[in-house]
């Protein structure tokens, strides 16, 4: 877990007088931006690169309930279930 720190928050009159310098340092540090205002945190900034491994993270996540799912419902049913490696056998891969 990120915590907020001194290098990593920014108030809403940092954002107004230095946007871009905020922009930037978002390409070169890895990590968030915690905005506060008025001494509370309301957003995060992320680059968008960390954006986009953030959404990868919970696609896989979300892929392997889905999957687990799936198996507990056909084991439920009595259904075969099979390996990825027996059904790459089964189509010849």
């Amino acid at each position: 877990m990120i915590l907020p720190t001194e290098e990593n928050i920014k108030t809403i009159t940092d954002l107004r007088e230095n946007i871009i310098k905020i922009l930037e340092s978002l390409k070169m540090d890895s990590g968030p931006k915690f905005i506060f205002y008025k001494s509370r945190p309301r957003a995060v900034l992320l680059s968008l690169s960390e954006y986009k491994k953030l959404l990868e993270l919970i696609e896989d996540y979300q892929d392997a309930l889905d999957a687990s799912e799936a198996i507990s419902d056909s084991k439920a049913k009595k259904e075969k279930v099979y390996s990825f490696k027996e059904v790459a056998k089964i189509v010849g891969y």
